[in-house]
């Protein structure tokens, strides 16, 4: 396969060719290649992610990424001149670097750094409806290549308790026509949990506000409004956003 389609070849399946940074990553990819038993092509070159490139000050080396060459590892028999042509390297199966025309054909050997469980998330902030706080992750496979895929199990997201100690909540808003109804004559003695909601007067959308030390200050409001019987009262409708301590 011609070097370009190589490493289109390789993107398509969320990898890139080898990136060699160090004598470590040299290593690692030969006994990769030794691992993976590719008998056929024992005697064979592989593309490796780097090309010569024009831009800036005359030709060099660099990346796929476009990151430049600061590390090599060239055969003996073979002096790296870069022509006015667009070469790209290969690595033999001795591990030793080479180059020709990136029109000619290699093997191709894609390396996939970041597959498998991706990090926990943070744990979130905790939900006072339920006490519960969450965390979860992602499989990052490779379509179609199952031999790669190397998510463990099948834990997306977990879930604790906790103790919520937000005092300050804000209610959900929806339109008047939503709103469950409940006649109050009078806004006193309401100061519990289920007594602190939104506000909807007809025609209107619901006015959100904070419940604070359980205490409904936004009935007073109402009673100053003139129509004590033109409101809706949500009873006991569950919260959406929590403003801190």
């Amino acid at each position: 396969m011609i070097w370009y389609l190589a490493s289109k070849f390789c993107k398509k399946y969320h990898s890139n060719l080898p990136y060699l940074k160090d004598m470590e990553s040299v290593k690692a990819i030969g006994k990769a290649f030794h691992q993976t038993r590719i008998r056929h092509y024992k005697h064979s070159n592989y593309w490796i992610g780097l090309q010569s490139s024009s831009r800036g000050k005359g030709q060099h080396w660099e990346w796929e990424d476009g990151t430049p060459l600061s590390f090599s590892y060239w055969s003996r028999k073979y002096h790296p001149n870069v022509l006015n042509y667009h070469y790209c390297a290969y690595m033999e199966s001795g591990s030793k670097w080479m180059s020709k025309k990136c029109v000619e054909r290699s093997s191709v050997v894609c390396v996939a750094e970041n597959h498998g469980w991706s990090k926990w998330t943070p744990w979130s902030a905790c939900d006072c409806r339920t006490n519960t706080a969450q965390r979860s992750r992602t499989c990052r496979s490779i379509p179609n290549l199952p031999r790669c895929n190397t998510c463990n199990g099948h834990t997306t997201s977990e879930v604790k308790g906790c103790e919520c100690s937000s005092r300050k909540m804000k209610f959900q808003k929806f339109p008047w026509k939503n709103a469950p109804r409940k006649s109050l004559p009078s806004p006193t003695g309401i100061s519990s949990l289920q007594g602190c909601a939104s506000i909807c007067f007809e025609n209107q959308m619901c006015t959100s506000f904070v419940k604070e030390k359980n205490e409904c200050h936004l009935f007073a409001d109402v009673m100053g409004a003139g129509q004590p019987n033109k409101y809706s009262f949500t009873y006991g409708y569950r919260l959406i956003d929590y403003n801190g301590n």
